[in-house]
Formats: structure tokens, C-alpha cells, sequence
């Protein structure tokens, strides 16, 4: 089934769509702006509970820690082995694939030997702080959590075609990376607004009752987790357009259900918000050591003062 939203083309099946809109002068010339590409990603996904992410992050320090084992017997860095096998074209061959690192398992190599036994040891003191460190709700018996998720961002149409032209826009994480561009977010292009609607059972929820939402610019905890806007003081035309096109778009559960599910990418997401929040932690407790180290050791004792002086 393809889905179609009106009034955009769609770049990708089911995935990305697009549409001319044209912007204030303030973004180009003085003679009425410039056309831009308003850019539509859809996608769905199940909210993992704080027990997923524990178990996920179990799951992945015994895999990133068997990978290290077989890259790491030599040792060599992560860095050289790649080095290494790009050099011999093995990287993306069958046999090698499997022990690349994704971007989860290198974070939590740099966690520490002794914490990540207590992960998987489940030592109860450091299996809290992850639950806390995460932003994945406490199970419950209600149903698992689902969502449409929409990302929007501007891009110029010279770039998408020239980065189209040249294989970087294949996929839709391709079209995130780009909302993410450093270089266009100083033109002011890139992400503009991400929204996040509960699914029923992949039935949407009442149109008329996201448009109350958004007639009042609710978008925060308030109305979690039936409805979310990335940012607090969003333009409420342009969501509530996104939205009365993205409705047309998904009358049914059927239609809901031919989005791409990106549940996994979501769960990794929310398992390495604590990994980095601990990393975090445990550099800041060593500088901090290491500040109380160096204020220790700048103390000379004036033995005909009987003071101390600190330089």
C-alpha cells in the first residue's frame, strides 16, 4: 500500500515526503524569500519500558564485549581495526560485518570494567540509576505504548538533489542526519518540529482532539504521553497543517501499519540516554577527585608563618 499525503511527494516509500514552501525574506532576498523543500518523515514505533532498556543494555555489554574480545586480540584499537579492514575492502563482507561496533556498543565500552559487571550482575544500586538515568516509563498493566512520529525539517531543493545525485539521500536516517547538518542549522535550515501522537491499537487518535491541543499550544508533560511537540512555543498553523495532511494521509490502521516501525532504533535511543548520563556522572566525579587531588597537593605548609598558603 503506498501512502500519500497531499499536497507532498513522496521521495521515499512510506517514508519521506516533500513540498515546495515558499519563506519569508528574511531567510533569502529581499524580493519575497526563497523557495525551500519542507521536508515530512513518518514513522511508528512501541515505547520500551525501563525493564527493556535494562535488558537491552545487558544484551549489549555481552555483545560489545565479545566483539572487543575477537577485534581487540591483537591490540589493536577500534579505530585501527577499522582502519585495517577498510583498507582491505573486508568491512561490509559478511564475515567482518557482525563485529562492528554500532554507536550503543562503543559508548558502552567506555563505561567501566567493574560497572558493567554490576549491569550484568544486576546489582541493584547501579540497575536503579539506569532506570532512573532513562526516560522509558515503569511498566505497568496497561497496553505497550505506541506512537506516529512526525519529523519535520527545511531543506533547500539545490541539496537535496545534489545530495541525491551523489547516494547520501538513500534512506530516512539519511534525511535525520541531514536535519542534524551543523552547517545548514546556521542557515536556519534542518529540523524545524517533531511531534509524537499516541496510536490505539495503530488507530490514530481524534483528529478534533489533537486540534484543542494544538489550538491552545499544549505540547508538554501536561498532555504526555497522548500528544508531543519538540519545541514548547511551536507555530501552531504550520503543526496543525502538518497534521490535517498526515490525517488525510492514515485514515485507517491499515495505513498506520505500512510505516516504517523504527521500535529498535527508539530503544537504543533510550538505552544510551544512560549510559551517557552515567558516563557523565563518573567523568564529572573524577574531575572532581582530581580537583580535590591538585588543591591537596598546592598546599605548602610556611613552617615560620604556621599558615598554610595556597598558590
Amino acid at each position: 500500500m503506498i501512502i500519500s499525503i497531499p499536497g507532498y511527494t513522496q521521495l521515499i516509500h512510506n517514508e519521506v515526503y516533500s513540498k515546495p514552501k515558499r519563506m519569508p525574506a528574511v531567510f533569502g532576498n529581499k524580493g519575497g524569500g526563497i523557495i525551500l523543500s519542507n521536508v515530512l518523515l513518518l514513522m511508528r514505533y512501541k515505547e520500551p519500558t525501563d525493564d527493556e532498556v535494562v535488558a537491552h543494555l545487558q544484551k549489549t555489554i555481552i555483545s560489545a564485549q565479545e566483539k572487543q574480545q575477537v577485534m581487540f586480540s591483537s591490540g589493536d584499537t577500534y579505530s585501527s581495526y577499522l582502519s585495517q579492514h577498510n583498507h582491505f575492502n573486508h568491512i561490509n563482507s559478511a564475515a567482518n560485518t557482525g563485529n562492528v561496533l554500532s554507536e550503543l556498543e562503543q559508548k558502552v565500552l567506555e563505561i567501566p570494567p567493574e560497572i558493567r559487571k554490576q549491569i550484568l550482575d544486576e546489582d541493584q544500586e547501579v540497575i536503579t540509576l539506569v532506570r532512573q538515568l532513562t526516560l522509558a516509563p515503569v511498566p505497568n498493566f496497561e497496553p505497550a505504548l505506541n506512537y506516529l512520529y512526525i519529523k519535520s525539517g527545511l531543506l533547500t531543493p539545490i541539496y537535496i538533489t545534489e545530495q541525491s545525485l551523489n547516494g547520501n539521500l538513500k534512506t530516512m536516517k539519511d534525511y535525520e542526519s541531514a536535519f542534524s547538518d551543523p552547517e545548514l542549522q546556521k542557515k536556519r535550515f534542518g529540523e524545524r518540529v517533531n511531534i509524537r501522537i499516541k496510536l490505539s491499537n495503530y488507530a490514530l487518535i481524534p483528529n478534533s482532539d489533537v486540534k484543542v491541543l494544538v489550538k491552545y499550544g499544549m505540547s508538554g508533560p501536561e498532555v504526555a504521553p497522548i500528544f508531543a511537540v519538540s519545541n514548547e512555543f511551536y507555530d501552531k498553523d504550520d503543526v496543525q497543517e502538518i497534521l490535517d495532511r498526515v490525517y488525510e494521509a492514515l485514515p485507517t490502521r491499515a495505513h498506520v501499519k505500512e510505516l516504517t516501525d523504527v521500535s529498535k532504533a527508539r530503544l537504543d535511543e533510550l538505552t544510551l540516554q544512560p549510559v551517557t548520563n552515567l558516563m557523565f556522572a563518573l567523568n564529572l566525579g573524577a574531575e572532581s577527585d582530581k580537583r580535590d587531588r591538585n588543591n591537596s597537593s598546592d598546599r605548602i605548609i610556611d613552617t615560620s608563618r604556621e599558615e598554610i598558603v595556597y598558590h
